[in-house]
């Protein structure tokens, strides 16, 4: 429980103590409970200091069952002193290392030495130290000989901070969501694996910090698709496909990340500074000067803060025709997420916006969305029927597809007739729509009737279908008419 035990003057009484104790290396016992022979190991959870590891040190640990050593790697400056603690380790047959790599620290005097504000790229090129000198002692050794080395970034809160919100002077808020969300696939184990590492913090520092630049969502959908894995040792055939899709739409945004990213070049910490808060409200897009930003912005933005900006920005404005272009012709994926949001929406102002914005193309496209369900949407259509009529849009009769729905419902279509029906919604032809309900409404009424005659109440019942048979004759006519 030392604090730093290779600095202790009773080191060697300390080990030797561990060895009586019955932990020197190779040591077993028998677990109690399943029988079993299992190996035993040491731990100093403290960690072991590099600056005092010597090799009459490095040759005492190597006698006790130690698993694994832990040996932190703080500060870059350190680097010739870590590499000879690991090499040292590796020379006394001490096969599991544990290496703590802090980040996000400020400048820092100790030990005799001073150490600089960790950047990213110190991040970056610290665990890559470990990982090519674990490559390096491990040639030409035999599989049970080598050498596991994993490194676990930990973030830096000095001890005046009351919150965990500390943001180093070479980091940002971004830079630090954008760390955890890429350790979150070690699971807690660390980072062992070189090609893990490339695919997760990329190739080198520059290509880390891209990453750090990217997305959250982004960040996390990276990586090859693969059926089953870990808890989908069930899944369908149809879940497979939804989660393959859902994969696809994600990889197309990386791409269209990527592709806007690349157009900075030399100057990425505008990027850097445009995302350096981690909050991304449709608020800042207004004040943005240059459309390539504007368009990069974008893809850090929830579908519904996307809608909520289309209704901040006025038709006259040079933004207004820039994100209308992006959204619908460069990358119409975000236009398709915004329409399907506004169709499961119930809410008023997504439709109102998305209608305002995208005119009766817009509502072309909503109800071209909806057909897979057959238009079985009533709370959405009721809403979006008394915006229309408030605000005077006359693109489609949202009550009148309600209607279609109810003869759907009661199953009154043949084929053809369902199928023509369909099609003019789609196509938001209300007259034909009108007109093919209009010539199945006596068997809707049928219908109804003898449904109402199966359930109690049926004089309660049959007198409230005449008041809906009523008002859906009054829409008819009125529609017809007009």
């Amino acid at each position: 429980m030392d604090n730093n035990v290779l600095r202790s003057p009773k080191f060697d009484q300390i080990i030797d103590d561990i060895i009586e104790a019955g932990f020197g290396k190779g040591a077993t016992y028998v677990n109690p409970r399943t029988g079993k022979t299992v190996q035993r190991y040491v731990d100093f959870n403290q960690g072991l200091d590099a600056m005092f590891l010597t090799e009459a040190k490095a040759k005492r640990l190597g006698e006790i069952a130690l698993r694994p050593a832990r040996i932190a790697f703080d500060h870059i400056e350190d680097q010739d002193t870590y590499k000879r603690a690991l090499r040292l380790c590796a020379k006394y047959g001490i096969t599991e290392l544990s290496n703590y790599v802090l980040y996000n620290s400020e400048d820092f005097g100790g030990k005799g030495h001073q150490y600089a504000a960790d950047t990213p790229a110190d991040l970056y090129n610290r665990m890559r130290i470990t990982l090519d000198l674990t490559d390096e002692m491990n040639k030409g050794l035999p599989e049970r000989s080598k050498i596991s080395a994993f490194s676990f970034p930990m973030r830096y809160i000095p001890l005046f901070a009351h919150e965990r919100g500390y943001v180093g002077s070479k980091w940002n808020a971004k830079f630090l969501r954008a760390v955890q969300c890429m350790l979150i696939p070690t699971q807690g184990k660390g980072v062992g694996s070189k090609s893990f590492f490339e695919a997760d913090f990329g190739k080198d520092a520059d290509e880390f910090v891209r990453y750090l630049c990217m997305p959250d969502k982004l960040i996390a959908a990276r990586g090859h698709f693969r059926a089953g894995g870990r808890g989908r040792k069930t899944e369908t055939k149809e879940e497979l496909a939804i989660r393959k899709s859902a994969w696809d739409r994600n990889q197309r945004r990386i791409k269209e990340w990527n592709r806007l990213y690349d157009q900075f070049e030399g100057t990425v910490d505008s990027v850097a500074s445009l995302v350096s808060d981690n909050e991304f409200l449709p608020e800042k897009m207004l004040g943005l000067s240059s459309d390539l930003h504007k368009k990069l912005y974008l893809l850090y933005l929830t579908t519904p803060r996307i809608v909520a900006l289309l209704g901040m920005l006025e038709p006259t404005s040079p933004t207004f025709s820039l994100l209308k272009n992006y959204i619908t012709v460069e990358f119409p994926d975000i236009y398709i997420d915004v329409v399907e949001f506004v169709c499961n929406s119930t809410l008023h102002s997504p439709f109102k916006t998305f209608v305002s914005f995208f005119g009766q193309t817009g509502v072309r496209d909503i109800l071209k969305n909806m057909k897979s369900s057959d238009y079985d949407a009533d709370k959405q259509f009721r809403k979006w029927h008394a915006i229309c009529k408030k605000s005077g849009i006359g693109y489609v009769d949202f009550e009148l597809i309600r209607i279609y729905r109810r003869f759907v419902d009661v199953d009154v279509f043949n084929a053809c007739d369902h199928h023509i029906a369909q099609n003019a919604i789609s196509e938001m032809d209300m007259l034909n729509l009108a007109t093919l309900l209009e010539k199945n409404f006596e068997a809707f009424k049928q219908k109804v009737a003898a449904m109402n005659d199966q359930e109690l109440g049926q004089k309660l019942l049959n007198s409230t279908s005449e008041a809906i048979f009523k008002n859906i004759q009054i829409k008819f006519s009125q529609f017809l008419e007009e």
